[in-house]
């Protein structure tokens, strides 16, 4: 007992004497004598030469707590600023430093980083943060190479994904750069520009201003530039030359000043690079475009439909199922854009921009289909194709924010796109059961295409003298047009039944005008001081009218004269709706909660007039919730939880009755009996970030639900002929159309860590995903509910060695499965597996060496399309005239092995799909980069966040804007 109570007394005594004492102060710009948020804060033990690093928080302010006496070393230091060096010592009481203000640093503006010791990743309440300084790449990296390397970030078949879900915007210091086209930014700034990139979801104008959640999100990723580079010139331009023809020049030249800002872009090539992405679709494919599975229903798979290659207008689809960079075939591209952008931080914010581009496509594909039906069961279909074609897109975009005053505030965003589109289709297919020829189809089609959009978004914005009492008023309008002809010349020969040939000799001319318009009034009122309520009426309408004529050729009046009445239409479209919305937001120190309900009532009205007249009148009432809970768990973590009820109406295309007879194997039609979809969507977010040890964690768990999906109704003919909706299908043809269906599910969820290794001066980041789809479709009038698990593991495992040694290790493997309740044993699996390693070394006096290998594994798949193959991407070169210039020899595919294949699933078929892609060059290219910069300025703090804090104050920092990391001091 006395050995216990004399240990007790010394740890007392102990306890007593080591007292803890605090460190703090704020650093300023000496300049403008403004607060430097994220200035970095290193603390040093000069007894034992330990380390710790802090970052200053949005005030500028840090604090460094549980110190004990001893002598230390305080050093901070900023992009573009002198370091900050102090000694002392601490003797029985706290420190503060009062104001602490860092000169710029004129002589070379660059950045001081200790090594080893960089911060790499914070939690900045909903907004993650992560300084590029971290993540060392080669000089000649663009941010797209910089932030493959980060954590929680994937870039698959060029589009980019951050913490599970797909990045829509990408903006360069808070503004707009090419509009919403995140490869413009990615593929085109150099990364040796970048000090750190934010990564939020973006809530739209309306709910920042209100501070209400209205569920229209997108995730978003915010390039912060480092303050040296903001005023000045940088770019680059080449041009290259190589075997078979090949060429590719181009360049880029960027104009930065500390209110304005002008970037132009160039390039043309025929080696399938494009730096642009899908904003440049806007629903026409031409040439033996494909429709999406099923014709016109609601979903079902990728890919598209076999057989002939007719154009024909999407009316509003998904452009997001389409990928521009990564077009199949064979593409020769020429581009131009400007984006100017201006602010006076005070009262006028503008952005605009212009891109045109042109792309000429070769593509030679080969798909092979195995049909899963019981009463199908070892029937396939092989097809060829050959389809040339050439796309040409005018883009603008703009935003103009203007402040009238400090209680009034106006945005507009003007967005218009033109696009054009002609090509043709050369298609052979057969039928088979088992070893028997069912039947042949030869097409070829021909098409000119032309459609546009235009549209505006006005937000007024007014606050009244209450705090927290707002009115916003809320116009969107837009207006789109597509139209075109196209020719069809098929011929198919059945070899059973009939045994008769049915042949296309056609003209077809389409037209479709839209139109539409919403209308939201809001008016918020405050409760108390972390409480309000809002009250929205909302108003939309939209028109759709289109007209189509199909004509057979006649052989006497030697032209397209005989108007084909089943395959013409002319039908209207309206939809309105009204909504009323009663909303509650209850703000807390560490959460944020809403609560909304809307009630809809909803008007769908069609109308056709030929070939006859009918008219379909329906109303839907529906309750429409959503709610919104934000968690700041601690400093470094985060919680959050949505759900929202929505609808959607069926497209003109869904609606429309007429048959489209593009593909003579695979008809399709509209049914203008759809009801409106509704569905459930909810997810849950976490967010772990341990500044210290710069371990990250992030995973997202979502879920979709609808009980009136817009799916697809299939009849396959089988041996007999089949009568359908009065279409008379040969053996082996298919018929589709959209109906209502009960019973789609989607779950994923999404993990992902990420760490530096130390030991080997490398960032490992790890990631995971698994998902569960059940799509029901009506197959011969019997429910199918297709079920797709899968299961996705990927690694990166990144160099942060020197900028002279820059390596990147990914892998990704998938595992998935299809079954089918209609018939079990057309059960299938199928693994594919994606490895690259990606080398930038620079060596000696400036020679470099480049190289990329990529292999892909595939199993499961049909005979002939299980490739193994390696693509082997080389590059050697030397850099001159101060390193910036550099000549370069590139071989690409030097293996010979290039490969593009890809499986897409339905609830009837498995399609298997290779498609010709770029082989084996030689290039020999020129690079001369452009860097000119003045004195840099200090980051200004973004007018709409300064907006928020006088809003909701510093502490919890809202919902959309880059919101405070809570009061006070900030300490990583």
């Amino acid at each position: 007992m006395r050995h216990f109570l004399t240990v007790l007394l010394l740890t007392i005594s102990f306890s007593a004497s080591a007292q803890y004492w605090v460190i703090k102060g704020n650093v300023l710009d000496s300049t403008q004598n403004k607060p430097l948020k994220f200035a970095t804060v290193l603390f040093i033990n000069l007894a034992d030469s330990t380390a710790k690093a802090y970052s200053t928080n949005d005030l500028g302010g840090f604090r460094i707590s549980n110190v004990v006496n001893g002598r230390y070393q305080l050093s901070i230091s900023y992009v573009g600023f002198k370091k900050y060096a102090k000694n002392f010592e601490i003797k029985d009481g706290s420190l503060n430093l009062g104001n602490i203000q860092l000169g710029l640093d004129a002589k070379n503006l660059q950045e001081v980083t200790v090594e080893g010791l960089t911060e790499r990743i914070r939690q900045n309440g909903d907004t993650t943060e992560i300084n590029a300084a971290a993540y060392k790449v080669n000089p000649d990296a663009t941010a797209e190479d910089l932030i493959e390397k980060m954590p929680s970030v994937v870039i698959s078949n060029g589009q980019v994904q951050a913490q599970g879900e797909n990045v829509s915007r990408v903006l360069v210091d808070g503004r707009e750069f090419f509009g919403d086209d995140p490869n413009a930014a990615l593929k085109n700034l150099p990364a040796e520009m970048i000090e750190r990139i934010q990564i939020y979801d973006q809530a739209s104008d309306q709910a920042q201003f209100t501070g209400f959640l209205d569920g229209e999100t997108s995730k978003t990723m915010n390039i912060i530039t480092k303050a040296s580079m903001r005023n000045g010139e940088f770019g680059r331009v080449y041009a290259g030359a190589g075997t078979d023809e090949t060429y590719n020049i181009g360049g880029s030249i960027n104009l930065f000043r500390p209110k304005a800002r002008t970037t132009i872009l160039a390039q043309t090539n025929n080696i399938n690079i494009q730096n642009f992405s899908t904003s440049d679709l806007l629903g026409i494919t031409s040439g033996g475009g494909r429709r999406g599975r099923g014709g016109r229903g609601g979903g079902g798979g990728g890919g598209g439909a076999g057989g002939g290659g007719g154009a024909r207008f999407t009316n509003g689809g998904n452009a997001s199922n389409f990928q521009v960079g990564q077009q199949g075939g064979i593409n020769e591209t020429r581009a131009v854009g400007i984006n100017y952008s201006y602010e006076d931080q005070k009262r006028i914010k503008f952005s605009g921009s212009y891109f045109f581009n042109q792309s000429d496509n070769s593509s030679d594909e080969s798909i092979f289909r195995q049909f899963t039906l019981p009463e199908n069961e070892g029937q396939t279909y092989a097809e060829n194709s050959f389809s040339p074609s050439r796309n040409t897109n005018h883009r603008f975009s703009g935003q103009l924010e203007y402040k009238i005053n400090d209680k009034n505030s106006i945005i507009m965003r003007p967005r218009f796109t033109f696009q054009d589109n002609s090509g043709s289709a050369l298609v052979t297919g057969t039928t088979q059961l088992g070893d028997e020829l069912l039947n042949q189809i030869n097409t070829e089609n021909t098409s000119a295409l032309e459609a546009f959009s235009f549209s505006n978004n006005i937000l007024f914005r007014h606050s009244f003298e209450k705090r927290g009492r707002t009115f916003s008023i809320n116009l969107n309008t837009g207006l789109n047009n597509n139209n075109g002809e196209s020719f069809l010349l098929s011929e198919t020969d059945f070899f059973v039944g009939t045994g008769r040939s049915t042949d296309f000799n056609q003209f077809s001319d389409a037209n479709t005008d839209g139109f539409n318009m919403r209308v939201n009034a809001t008016y918020t009122e405050p409760l108390a001081d972390r409480s309000s309520v809002l009250f929205t009426y909302a108003y939309s309408y939209q028109f759709n009218d289109t007209d189509t004529e199909t004509f057979d050729f006649n052989e006497g009046n030697d032209g397209y004269t005989d108007l084909n009445i089943p395959l013409s239409n002319t039908f209207e479209n309206d939809y309105y709706t009204h909504r009323g919305t009663i909303g509650y937001n209850l703000r807390g120190e560490k959460s944020t909660f809403t609560l909304r309900g809307t009630i809809q009532h909803a008007i769908l009205d069609n109308d056709q007039t030929f070939p006859f007249e009918d008219n379909v009148d329906r109303q839907f009432n529906n309750f429409i919730p959503n709610i919104s809970y934000r968690y700041r768990v601690g400093r470094s973590s985060n919680f959050t939880f949505n759900y929202r009820a929505s609808t959607n109406s069926p497209s003109v295309t869904q609606l429309q009755s007429v048959i489209d007879n593009t593909d003579p194997l695979n008809i399709s039609a509209g049914n203008p009996e759809l009801d409106q979809r509704y569905q459930h969507s909810a997810t849950i977010r976490y967010n772990k970030i341990n500044t210290e040890s710069s371990h990250s964690f992030f995973t997202l768990l979502s879920s979709t639900f609808s009980d009136n999906y817009i799916g697809n109704s299939t009849t396959i003919a089988s041996r007999g002929n089949t009568v359908v909706d009065g279409i008379n299908l040969q053996p082996g043809a298919t018929f589709s159309k959209p109906v209502n269906l009960e019973g789609y599910w989607n779950v994923r969820s999404f993990i992902s860590y990420g760490m530096p290794l130390g030991f080997i001066k490398s960032n490992l980041n790890f990631t995971g995903t698994v998902s569960y789809t059940q799509t029901p479709e009506l197959i011969n009038d019997e429910l199918n509910k297709a079920q797709t698990p899968a299961v996705g593991i990927g690694l990166v495992l990144s160099s942060n060695i020197s900028e002279k040694v820059d390596f990147t290790l990914s892998s990704n493997s998938t595992f998935s499965s299809v079954s089918n309740t209609l018939q079990t044993t057309a059960n299938t699996e199928f693994f594919t597996q994606a490895t690259r390693l990606r080398l930038n070394w620079i060596f000696g006096p400036s020679f470099v060496f480049r190289s990329t290998v990529s292999h892909t594994a595939n199993s499961g798949l049909a005979d002939g399309f299980n490739q193994n193959f390696i693509l082997w991407n080389m590059e050697a070169g030397k850099k001159f005239l101060k390193d910036k210039a550099e000549l370069k020899l590139t071989i690409f595919d030097l293996l010979k092995q290039n490969q593009n294949i890809r499986r897409s699933i339905t609830g009837s078929y498995i399609e298997d799909n290779q498609t010709q892609i770029l082989t084996q060059y030689f290039m020999l290219s020129f690079v001369y980069n452009i860097r000119s910069f003045g004195q840099g300025q200090a980051p200004v703090e973004n007018d709409r966040l300064q907006e928020l804090r006088r809003r909701f104050g510093n502490g919890q920092g809202g919902f959309g804007g880059r919101g405070g990391r809570g009061g006070g001091n900030g300490e990583w």
